[in-house]
């Protein structure tokens, strides 16, 4: 998932995060995005191929990082004013501590919000090609909120 870049990298407040560097990939190409409705087991489409983004920093590290069994929830007033939860089993957290992701900063052009009218969404798509301004290099250690464990 991508980061718009609509406030500057001043937007990570964590000084943590590693230093930014010039996108190695040249386009970002629409995807088959795909959810677990909750209840249920199986992984099913989530609409048409696109690129994801969001304004939030905290969640664009998350997806960057932890796979396997985890999810996240905003409470968004604003992107200045919201209330994210990070959820995560423990072994993927385990996995995650040992990874290095990326974060690929995007232009907000060409994005429209996941559910329309809401412009204080969490996801953005777009379903064209999207090049990246710049990629900034994340591990574990820049994960800023608490992440609550996913019990079986």
């Amino acid at each position: 998932m991508g980061l718009f870049n609509e406030m500057g990298m001043e937007s990570f407040s964590n000084p943590e995060v590693s230093e930014s560097r010039e996108a190695e990939i040249e386009k970002l190409e629409p995807r088959q995005p795909f959810t677990i409705p909750e209840e249920e087991k199986e992984m099913t489409k989530d609409g048409e191929p696109c690129v994801a983004a969001t304004p939030y920093v905290e969640i664009a590290i998350f997806r960057a990082l932890v796979s396997g069994r985890s999810g996240f929830g905003v409470s968004v007033y604003s992107p200045e004013d919201s209330s994210i939860e990070l959820r995560a089993s423990r072994e993927a957290l385990k996995e995650a501590e040992k990874k290095k992701g990326y974060v690929y900063v995007l232009s907000r052009e060409g994005f429209a919000p996941r559910i329309p009218g809401i412009e204080n969404a969490m996801e953005w798509r777009s379903e064209k090609s999207v090049k990246p301004e710049m990629v900034i290099e994340v591990t574990f250690k820049d994960i800023s909120e608490k992440v609550k464990i996913i019990e079986k």
